[in-house]
């Protein structure tokens, strides 16, 4: 909308375009970088607190786009239309849901990356240092239960 224009309610625009919903207008990706750099310097340090904490919230981070997507599919309209302060409780909303739900287990995906990542590095095989092919041994993990 431009300067003179109405909105749906015929208020006029003051020219001021409410943000796009957008992972740049949220904070998405920079909340992404953010969490990129705490797991690499956790998995660099070794602190196996800074790891977990990471992991989590990469896990929340995961879970609020995951919801923030849900959201799209519920369709809009009704008396009320939207506006843009709505617009913003509703992405905090999803944001806070996504770290409570982190916080007391999540979907598994903390843990897994926790597991992965938590461990100290494989030594190199013989191969990988240029000498000899490496007897497979096969895993005893043979399923669940």
């Amino acid at each position: 909308m431009g300067t003179g224009a109405a909105d749906a309610l015929g208020t006029p625009a003051l020219g001021l375009a409410a943000p796009a919903a957008t992972p740049a207008a949220d904070g998405a990706f920079e909340r992404a970088d953010a969490v990129e750099r705490r797991l690499a310097e956790a998995v660099t340090s070794g602190d196996q607190g800074r790891i977990a904490d990471a992991c989590r919230e990469f896990e929340s981070l995961f879970l609020y786009r995951l919801v923030r997507e849900m959201w799209k599919t519920i369709p809009k309209g009704g008396a009320i239309p939207e506006g843009f302060s709505q617009g913003a409780y509703r992405d905090m909303y999803q944001m806070e849901l996504a770290r409570y739900v982190a916080q007391r287990g999540g979907i598994g995906l903390a843990d897994m990356l926790i597991a992965q990542l938590g461990r100290p590095a494989a030594p190199a095989t013989q191969q990988e240092k240029g000498g000899a092919d490496v007897e497979v041994v096969p895993s005893t993990n043979r399923g669940r239960g």
